[in-house]
Parts: structure tokens; C-alpha cells; sequence
């Protein structure tokens, strides 16, 4: 078991709800903040508000009172010389500053000089212009301005019997008003001056005390507002620039300090943040708490599911709970579910294991002879290569059965596979329990001895010669076997294939020599014969692995319209890519195969015509059948087989024969044809013209077809004699009712001739070349609803 530490899903899961709700709970504390901010910044700004209507209102009212005041003083006036009223005022004056809260009363004349010589000195503001225009005016109004100090500044025109118009002016500190409503220490009003440009140049704190008493020139007032708390980075003040009534260029400035305020908001926050932590971890502690015996029988399962890995099913049956509860959850349907995948991994694994001996059987032995394959064979050789001992003293030996093929088709592939097992079954007991024995290919053995000296090594090939020599009866015959065997030494630096190669060069160069005999494999063998050898062993490999393709060659009527192909035979070659039928088909006929071959084309023509049975009903494919396998007793039994399995109309379906197989026995050839021609299928002679029949015997022959061997075609228009002979052939055909094909079109000009001799249908590379079977659908369905022209590939 892996010694990495285990990190169980429900901590994953704890942690991450966990993760989860410390995030929830931040992000609704984050939103709970930012709207209080948002409520506080409100019930700040509505505060200001209304402070800064009050005074604007105060300011109105008092500037209305004190007007008021001033008239009713100004009518008790008698009509006095000027001292008299500069007495009078000052006389009045306790009077005046205790009911209008004034702090300064002047009479200007109406060119602006004052009538009062006492100080403070008056603001610029208040100058002849402002005078001037209170005397035109002849109404009360009021004045705000700030140098010394903030001071609204009442004017009242008045006048006396007798005397010219004067005008009242009384000063009255912002000061005081706003002490009046400022009842908060928190709270800071200031009057700031501003450009047209709405920015600060002046401001003047009209509130006692404060810390913005040393703030007076605008640059450190903005500093000292933009002062942030150090821990929190929040800002600590808040403020609001708002307009004063009847001033243009001056405002308002409310300021709250809002240090406390924010320090008792920030320790809601961390007793908040405090509660919610302490019952995360109370929710986490009672989940784990809740949660801790379900683990358990996790965990408990776990272990169950490591001994089934493990094979232990009994063990892990023996783990699971067998009583009964009255409740069940999730983890007792596991566990139940868990035993019964006991028994049924239990019954897999014991058929696997028997499936894998199977198969390993059927990878390394041969399932007719029982006898290892080529496979382990090899395999034993570099095994015995890698020991190194012993390797100079063996010897590879390749057994192949004599005439095996003709033996297989004349008493058929039961009696050939009989006989293939009572060979194999004689090499083993010739060999005994010493070396070790193999069956390479269809009728090929492979013996790898294992011997002290050359004497001993002739004595054991002997051996295995008599014994396959000596008489066996099959199906009541009786047969002598005889073998060529091709022997190798085996040596370091060479592989085990290129051994077994060298010894199948061998072997086949005893078979050239007649058979029954064995060679001891040479270089030169190599040198002469090694791709001739290595063909014959690549053309059973081919059998068996199934390489050859099916190819097709059309044949159209004179207007080129497709009316059937020709199945041609091609090998898909792993290494050497597509070969043509010349390069195999005479050596498969030198080896026997050439009865294996003709089956296979034939099962692939009817499987091909299974395909186009709907779709194309009229195309006919010929196919060509070598002239021993067609007068052989196991052709017509196969012919009918195939076509009964696959379901073919058999007219569909025509067989090609050459003129040597009437030749050779006219009165079997004519038996078989007439068989032939019994199931439906056409018959056609293949090449006619090249061998030695007579139209005496073809008039008596049921054939269906006539083909023109290309011979008579390819040097068509440039040789009278082949347009004469080929004109004949097509006259005398059509007159005995045969149908006409000539092979080997390849120009306009032969196509012309064939047209204007009235040929029946033509085949050659003016058409089409040989294609995958696959691709002649394709080239039908590209003739349908349209006017054919020729194919090129």
C-alpha cells in the first residue's frame, strides 16, 4: 500500500465549506460596511445640509431683526447737530450690542467718511462704492466679509429733518451665530473664499477653538482634511462645501471629525468578525463531531476495496457488516453493493485467468497440432542466443511436407489437416523430450536440436526423415509421406529470424532439388535464391494474413457505359507495397496455392456482388479460374457453396477459362461446363486466339463469351493482319452468338475500329485501370444519370 499520507474527502470537504463560509462571511461583512458607509455619508451630508440652511436662515432672519433695530433707533433721533448723534450712539451703544449682538455700529457720510473716529478699522469691502449704492437704493441691505475676521455687515440708509441721508453700519461676528447652533465639538465651520474656478484661495475657522484654529490658508486646510486613520487607511473627516446665501464667492465649510465615530464602527466590526469566527469554528467542530463514525466506515470500506484490488475477496467479505439494521443509509447500500462485487470480481477473475491461458495458448501453440508456433519458437532461439551455452552445438531445422498441396485439394482439407497432425505428432516423438519442436506455417515444421557433435545431429535428422517417411492411411489410403528440411547452425551476432530465414533458404533449395532430402543452409544460397525464397515464405504469410486485394477492371459497351468488370488480384505487400499478379501468381501456382487463390477471388467477386445485388443488378464480374482447379472434383461443391452463402443472382457471376483446359481433356471440359452453366453461371474463354482451339469444337461448346487476347489489339490500326484476324474473330463470334470482348483498348483509334466491326463491349486502360473494389462503386454511381465518358485513374 502506498505510504503517501491520506487526506480525507471529508477534510476536503470541511475545509472547503469552511473556505467557503469565511469567504461568504467576509464578502457579506465587506457589504455591510460599504452600506453603512453609504447610510452614515448620507445622515452626513443631510446634517450639513440642514446646518448650512439654518444659518443661511439665521443669517436672513438676524439681517431682517437687526434692520428692524436700527430703525426704531434711528426714528428716536432728535434732529441733532452730529456730535449729538455720535453721543447718542455711543450713549445707546450697551444698549444696541446687547439686543442686535453687534460689535461695532459706524455712520458713514455719504462720500464714506465715518462720523465715529474709533477702531477697529472697517473691511475693504466696506468703502464708498458699497455706500454709494445703499444711498441710491435708499433700502436696508447686508454685507458678508472676511479679512481679520468673518463679519456680516448690516447697512440702513437714514436721514433727519434738516439733515442729509446717512447710512448706519453695523458689524455682527459669524462667530457667534455659529457658536450659537455648533452644540457638537465634533463639529468645525469654516467659511472658505473661491475663484471663479470654484477653488479654494482663503478660509477663516468661525468656530472657538478646534483643530483647524491654525488652518487658515487653504493648502493646509486641504491637507488636514485629507488625513486618513494609520491602522485602517479610512478617512477621518468629513466635509461639505456648501453655498451661503446672498455671497457669491463664499461658502460654507462644515466639517465633522469623525475619528471617534469611525473607531466605534471598526470595533462593531471586529466584534462582528470575532462572533462570526467563533461559530464557523463551533459549525466546523459539530460537523466533524456528526461526521467522525460516518469516516470511520469509510475508511472501514476503503480498506475492503484495497483487498479486492488485491484479490482477497474472502478476506473482504469477512470485513463487511452482516447485521441487520433497523435504518440504512448510503454507506450500508455501499457495503452491500461492495459484497456482492465480491463474488462477482471473484467469478471474473477466474474466468479471466482461464481466458488468458487460452489465449496464451492461441499465441504460442498451434491449435490443430498442439505444437508450439512460430512464435515461441523464435522466442526459443534468442532465449538460447542470450544464455550463450550450448549455441555453437545447435542447429535450427525447417521440415516442409512434400507435395502437400496436390495431396490437400485431391482428398480435401480434412485429410489435409489429418495428416499435418500425425506429422507433427511423428516429429515429436522423433525428437522426444530432447529438442524442441514447432509448427512454422501451413506444412512446415521447425525442429531446434540441441547436439554434442555432426554425427549425432545426421543420426536425429535421420530419425525424424523415417519417421515421416513411414506409410499413414487417410480416408483408406494409403500414403508415404516424404520431407525437405533446411538446417542452420546457430551463432552469435545473428538474429533469430535471419537464422530461421537461413534455414528456410535451405529448405526450399532441398525442395528445388526434388525433395526428400536436406541441405545445411550455405551463403551462397543467399546470394542465388533470396528473393525467390523470401517470396514463397511471404506468400504463405500473405495467405494467412489475409494481404491480398480484391481490384476491378471494367468493361464497357461501345459507347463506354460500364456493363461489368474483370476481378483482378492484387498484394497489399507490407514492405513492398501493391504488387501485380505477375509477381506472385507464378510462383503460387509452382507452390500448390494457386487453388487457395482462386477460392479467395471467388468468395471476394460474389461478396463484392452482394454489395451491388440492389444497386447495380445488370453488372456482371468475370473471374478468372486456373484450368486444374476447374476441372477438379471440389470446384463446382465450392462454386455452388459460395454462391448459396452469399446470395447472388448467378448470372451475375462468370467464370474465364483458357483454351489449354479444352485442349487438354475436351470432353471433362465440357462436362463442367455444362454443370457450370446449370447454375446460372456464363462461361467465357479467356485469351482466345493464342492456343490451339478450333471453332469446330467452340460451336459445340455452351460458352457465353469470346475474349480477344490483347495481342491481336495493342499494335491495332498500324498491323493489317491483327485487324484482319481481330475482324474475323468478331464476325465469326457474333455469327455463332457469342458475345465479344477485346482486351487491351488503349487508344481512340483502336476504340474505332472495335466500334465500326461492331464489338460487343471493350476492356483496357483507355477505360479504366484496375481499381480497389471500393472505388468501383464510386465510379458507378458517377455513370448513373449522366452520359459516360471513359474513366482515366
Amino acid at each position: 500500500m502506498s505510504k503517501t499520507r491520506l487526506f480525507s474527502l471529508a477534510i476536503k470537504a470541511q475545509l472547503l465549506l469552511g473556505a467557503l463560509v469565511v469567504l461568504s462571511m467576509f464578502v457579506l461583512l465587506y457589504f455591510h460596511w460599504q452600506e453603512q458607509n453609504k447610510l452614515t455619508e448620507a445622515e452626513l451630508t443631510q446634517s450639513k445640509l440642514n446646518l448650512a440652511q439654518q444659518l443661511n436662515r439665521t443669517l436672513d432672519q438676524g439681517f431682517r431683526a437687526r434692520v428692524h433695530l436700527l430703525q426704531e433707533w434711528a426714528q428716536h433721533l432728535p434732529s441733532e447737530p452730529n456730535k449729538d448723534i455720535a453721543y447718542r450712539l455711543t450713549h445707546d451703544w450697551s444698549l444696541l450690542h446687547a439686543a442686535g449682538q453687534f460689535s461695532n455700529l459706524q455712520i458713514f457720510e455719504r462720500n464714506g467718511q465715518p462720523l465715529l473716529n474709533h477702531e477697529p478699522k472697517w473691511p475693504s469691502l466696506v468703502d464708498a462704492e458699497w455706500i454709494n449704492t445703499l444711498y441710491r437704493s435708499d433700502s436696508a441691505d447686508a454685507l458678508l466679509a472676511c479679512e481679520q475676521r468673518c463679519a456680516q455687515y448690516v447697512g440702513l440708509p437714514f436721514r433727519l429733518a434738516g439733515q442729509p441721508t446717512r447710512l448706519l453700519v453695523g458689524e455682527v461676528p459669524l462667530i457667534n451665530l455659529v457658536d450659537h447652533f455648533n452644540n457638537q465639538p465634533n463639529l468645525h465651520v469654516l467659511m472658505v473664499q473661491t475663484d471663479a474656478q470654484d477653488r479654494w484661495q482663503h478660509s477663516w475657522v468661525l468656530s472657538h477653538g478646534g483643530h483647524f484654529r491654525d488652518a487658515d490658508a487653504a493648502t493646509d486646510l486641504r491637507a488636514t482634511l485629507k488625513e486618513t486613520l494609520t491602522n485602517w487607511n479610512l478617512p477621518r473627516y468629513h466635509y461639505k462645501l456648501l453655498p451661503i446665501s446672498g455671497a457669491r464667492n463664499l461658502h460654507w465649510l462644515v466639517i465633522s471629525d469623525e475619528l471617534a465615530n469611525l473607531m466605534q464602527r471598526l470595533e462593531l466590526l471586529k466584534l462582528q468578525t470575532i462572533i462570526a469566527t467563533c461559530a464557523l469554528i463551533a459549525l466546523l467542530c459539530l460537523n466533524w463531531l456528526i461526521s467522525r463514525q460516518q469516516l470511520f466506515r469509510l475508511r472501514s470500506h476503503t480498506k475492503t476495496l484495497h483487498l479486492l484490488a488485491e484479490q482477497q475477496y474472502e478476506v473482504a467479505r469477512q470485513r463487511l457488516p452482516k447485521k441487520p439494521k433497523r435504518s440504512r443509509d448510503e454507506l450500508d447500500l455501499l457495503a452491500d453493493v461492495a459484497s456482492e462485487l465480491t463474488f462477482q470480481l471473484e467469478a471474473s477473475a477466474r474466468s479471466a485467468d482461464h481466458r488468458n491461458r487460452e489465449m496464451e495458448r492461441l499465441a504460442l501453440y498451434d491449435p490443430l497440432t498442439n505444437l508450439p508456433n512460430r512464435n515461441l519458437f523464435i522466442y526459443e532461439i534468442e532465449q538460447l542466443l542470450e544464455n550463450g551455452a550450448n549455441v555453437y552445438k545447435s542447429t535450427v531445422v525447417v521440415i516442409d511436407v512434400d507435395k502437400f498441396q496436390r495431396i490437400n485439394d485431391s482428398l480435401g482439407h480434412q485429410s489435409g489437416d489429418l495428416l499435418l497432425s500425425k506429422v507433427a505428432d511423428r516429429i515429436r516423438a522423433a525428437v522426444g523430450g530432447k529438442d524442441f519442436c514447432a509448427r512454422l506455417a501451413g506444412n512446415v515444421f521447425g525442429v531446434l536440436i540441441t547436439c554434442q557433435n555432426p554425427a549425432d545431429l545426421k543420426i536425429r535428422i535421420n530419425k525424424i526423415n523415417e519417421m515421416i517417411r513411414q506409410p499413414m492411411i487417410i480416408k483408406q489410403q494409403k500414403l508415404i509421406i516424404t520431407a525437405s528440411m533446411g538446417l542452420t547452425g546457430l551463432e552469435h551476432g545473428t538474429a533469430a529470424v535471419e537464422l530461421l530465414r537461413n534455414a528456410e533458404i535451405a529448405m526450399y533449395r532441398a525442395k528445388q532439388k526434388g525433395g526428400n532430402s536436406y541441405l545445411e543452409f550455405s551463403p551462397e544460397f543467399k546470394s542465388i535464391s533470396r528473393s525467390q525464397v523470401s517470396l514463397e515464405a511471404e506468400i504463405h504469410r500473405a495467405l494467412e494474413q489475409k494481404e491480398f486485394r480484391l481490384y476491378l477492371q471494367s468493361k464497357v459497351d461501345m459507347s463506354s457505359t460500364i456493363r461489368g468488370f474483370e476481378a483482378l488480384c492484387r498484394w497489399d505487400h507490407p514492405d513492398r507495397g501493391i504488387l501485380n499478379p505477375a509477381e506472385f501468381v507464378p510462383m503460387m501456382a509452382d507452390l500448390g496455392l494457386q487453388t487457395e487463390l482462386d477460392n479467395w477471388m471467388l468468395e471476394a467477386s460474389c461478396r463484392q456482388l452482394k454489395t451491388w445485388q440492389n444497386l447495380y443488378p445488370d453488372i456482371k464480374v468475370s473471374v478468372n479460374v486456373a484450368s486444374d482447379h476447374f476441372s477438379s472434383s471440389h470446384f463446382l461443391p465450392f462454386l455452388q457453396q459460395t454462391i448459396n452463402r452469399y446470395g447472388i443472382r448467378p448470372g451475375q457471376l462468370e467464370l474465364e477459362i483458357t483454351e489449354t483446359l479444352l485442349m487438354d481433356n475436351i470432353t471433362l471440359a465440357l462436362r463442367t461446363i455444362e454443370k457450370v452453366k446449370a447454375l446460372g453461371v456464363s462461361i467465357a474463354i479467356d485469351d482466345f486466339g493464342t492456343g490451339y482451339s478450333s471453332l469446330s469444337y467452340l460451336k459445340n461448346l455452351p460458352v457465353d463469351t469470346l475474349k480477344i487476347d490483347r495481342e491481336f489489339i495493342k499494335d491495332i490500326p498500324f498491323d493489317e493482319s491483327d485487324m484482319h484476324i481481330s475482324a474475323v474473330i468478331i464476325f465469326l463470334a457474333r455469327q455463332l452468338g457469342f458475345q465479344v470482348v477485346a482486351e487491351g483498348v488503349e487508344t481512340q483509334e483502336q476504340l474505332a475500329f472495335l466500334q465500326a466491326n461492331h464489338c460487343d463491349l471493350a476492356q483496357g486502360y483507355l477505360f479504366s485501370k484496375p481499381i480497389p473494389a471500393h472505388k468501383a462503386m464510386i465510379v458507378l454511381e458517377s455513370q448513373r444519370g449522366s452520359t459516360a465518358q471513359p474513366i482515366r485513374q
